[in-house]
C-alpha cells in the first residue's frame, strides 16, 4: 500500500464530511455506525471522517474466490485512538449491511481500500 497520496491532505477528494445524525445513506436506507478493527492499524492515521472505503475480510485471503469484500463505499465516521498494536475505525453502512459487517469484524480485523 502506498500512503503518499493521503499524507498531509486537508480533505479527501470530492468527499464531504459525514452527514448529520438522522441523514440517510445515499441509497436512501437508514445507516448504522459499526466499529471495525483494522488489519493494519497505521491505516487509521490516513483516514478522515467522510472518506469512503471498501472493507475486505482477511480471514481467508487464499480462498479460491479471493478475499471477500464485506462492505462497499462505507463512510468513515471516526478514527478513535486505539490500544498499542491495534486500531479500529467507525464506519457508516446501510442498516441492511450492518449486522454482517459487525459479525465479520468481530471475528477478524479487516483490510481497507480507500476510494480515490
Amino acid at each position: 500500500m502506498t500512503a503518499a497520496p493521503f499524507v498531509g491532505r486537508e480533505r479527501p477528494a470530492e468527499v464531504t464530511a459525514p452527514p448529520p445524525a438522522g441523514v440517510r445513506h445515499p441509497d436512501h436506507r437508514n445507516v448504522r455506525v459499526v466499529p471495525v478493527p483494522l488489519a493494519d492499524p497505521a491505516v487509521a492515521d490516513l483516514l478522515h471522517p467522510g472518506d469512503l472505503v471498501d472493507l475486505v475480510g482477511t480471514a481467508h485471503p487464499d480462498s479460491p474466490d479471493g478475499p471477500a469484500v464485506v462492505a462497499r463505499a462505507a463512510r468513515v465516521a471516526g478514527t478513535p485512538a486505539g490500544r498499542v498494536g491495534s486500531r479500529s475505525i467507525l464506519v457508516e453502512v446501510p442498516e441492511s449491511d450492518a449486522a454482517r459487517l459487525a459479525s465479520t469484524a468481530a471475528g477478524s480485523p479487516l483490510a481497507v481500500l480507500v476510494h480515490g
